[in-house]
């Protein structure tokens, strides 16, 4: 005879709803759903960034815009942690392992789980000077003998004319702001003239958290134009300082049309 009270649910069946319950919270744990659900700190430094330079009055106020999905980070990484794996993959380049194409995705996909709220960004943002009327200010945060990173910080309008990066790899991530990226591929064969012709690649508007990467071959010379305030982080393997670099970068100027039976070749030359 079944003496349950009316209303109460039996032993057997609260153990079993109580292994289920476990069971189910587990499996969505391993869809990574709790973790979608954790306070990303990324908002904060990106404010602090829009607000070291006040928006000019009847403009719009700077704000994350809409863009390249961005990755879920369940811990992000701690400035150490970032660095130290950004030295382990520089470190390939001395091996037969290198593959520059790669080597960006990674870097980029670092760049998507660094916390930004670390004590070096902060600082370095808070240390903005607009100093170089037209120029942005540009300061190393990490400089090691197989990689650099710097923080870039532009004024609404500042610019880096087209320059080239000799045999290296960049990673451009945009902590804040709206900026134009130019990409041009360096061509062998010269224009009639003897100029150099140069082969429009990329033609990028990065927004908040969205990225840009350069190989030696593929976007190498680029062009950058901001929009509104903008803060960059770029990580470049291997940095300026290596190697005879210095001595290969250049700066160029190129026509304003593309050559002809073109719509992205143009002649360009070094100034």
């Amino acid at each position: 005879m079944n003496h349950q009270q009316e209303g109460t649910v039996p032993t057997t069946t609260r153990r079993r709803i109580i292994r289920l319950s476990t069971q189910a919270l587990a499996y969505i744990g391993s869809l990574g759903l709790l973790n979608a659900c954790q306070k990303k700190p990324f908002r904060s430094i990106a404010q602090q960034a829009e607000n070291l330079t006040p928006p000019s009055p009847g403009s719009p106020p700077n704000r994350p815009q809409s863009g390249a999905p961005k990755a879920e980070r369940a811990k992000p990484l701690s400035w150490e942690e970032f660095v130290n794996q950004i030295g382990s993959l520089a470190a390939l380049q001395y091996t037969d392992k290198w593959h520059p194409e790669e080597h960006v995705g990674a870097v980029s996909h670092l760049l998507q789980q660094l916390n930004l709220e670390n004590q070096v960004l902060v600082d370095a943002l808070s240390s903005y000077v607009n100093s170089n009327a037209n120029f942005p200010q540009i300061k190393n945060v990490h400089e090691a003998i197989a990689f650099e990173i710097s923080v870039i910080q532009f004024a609404p309008g500042e610019q880096i004319k087209l320059h080239n990066h000799p045999d290296m790899t960049g990673v451009i991530y945009c902590i804040n702001g709206d900026i134009n990226i130019e990409g041009y591929n360096l061509l062998e064969e010269t224009s009639s003239d003897g100029n150099l012709l140069i082969q429009k690649v990329a033609d990028t508007r990065l927004r908040t958290g969205e990225l840009a990467t350069l190989t030696p071959l593929r976007s190498n010379i680029h062009a950058l134009k901001a929009n509104s305030f903008t803060v960059l982080l770029d990580v470049f393997t291997p940095p300026y300082s290596a190697g005879n670099r210095l001595s290969a970068y250049r700066w160029y100027a190129k026509h304003s049309l593309p050559v002809a039976h073109s719509t992205d070749i143009y002649e360009a030359w070094e100034t």
